[in-house]
């Protein structure tokens, strides 16, 4: 999913660049430095979000988990 989003977001951001250039101020809109650093910063933020609560569910052991409901 979040594959999917950062594609789909960069094809955006790419295709959108030229109407938005009156926006940046110091940067190219195809400044590909820009693309890659917001791309990986998206990803990690969403590889921390998805990590804490499934580190959490992995340490729940299944059996207690069935008896309590």
């Amino acid at each position: 999913m979040a594959a999917i989003g950062l594609a789909i977001g960069a094809a955006a951001s790419v295709a959108l660049s030229q109407l938005l250039s009156t926006m940046l101020f110091g940067v190219r809109p195809t400044d590909l430095a820009t693309y890659a650093a917001v791309l990986a910063a998206v990803a990690l933020t969403t590889l921390a979000a998805a990590a804490a609560p499934a580190w959490r569910a992995g340490q729940i052991d299944p059996v207690e988990a069935m008896r309590e409901e």
